[in-house]
């Protein structure tokens, strides 16, 4: 027997739901500390072409850096509205939700889809409306 099934067998649902989180937050941090590094570099190398400021953690292309750099620049209060999400696993404010403690709703006309983002963000302070916007 594998021991990630003997854990699953032995262990409460709890531990190993807190473990598999903190087993990614090394990756996740190492990511982040990357892209951070990136953008410091670009930045202080005064670069006006907002796409040198492009990369991706959860988005599906490069738009994590670009809102980074975007909300750099003012003040806001860290809540959003995002449309068309999908299941959320490449979503644009992914980053935001996960790595920054921002909340907000996210919307999605397909209910299986809704569903299935409201799965993965459901320990997130986040709505997820399942509608189509017109």
């Amino acid at each position: 027997m594998r021991i990630k099934e003997l854990l699953k067998r032995l262990l409460p649902r709890k531990v190993l739901n807190s473990h598999y989180c903190y087993a990614n937050m090394g990756r996740r941090l190492n990511i982040l500390e990357t892209q951070q590094k990136k953008q410091w570099l670009i930045h202080n190398s005064g670069s006006k072409n907002i796409n040198d400021y492009e990369f991706k953690i959860f988005s599906q292309n490069g738009e994590d850096g670009i809102i980074n750099y975007l909300l750099s620049k003012t003040h806001c209060r860290k809540k959003f509205l995002e449309i068309g999400i999908e299941d959320g696993t490449e979503c644009n404010t992914r980053n935001l939700i996960e790595n920054f403690g921002w909340s907000g709703t996210l919307i999605e006309g397909n209910k299986n889809e809704a569903k299935r983002a409201g799965s993965r963000f459901k320990k997130y302070p986040v709505k997820i409306v399942s509608a189509f916007v017109t």
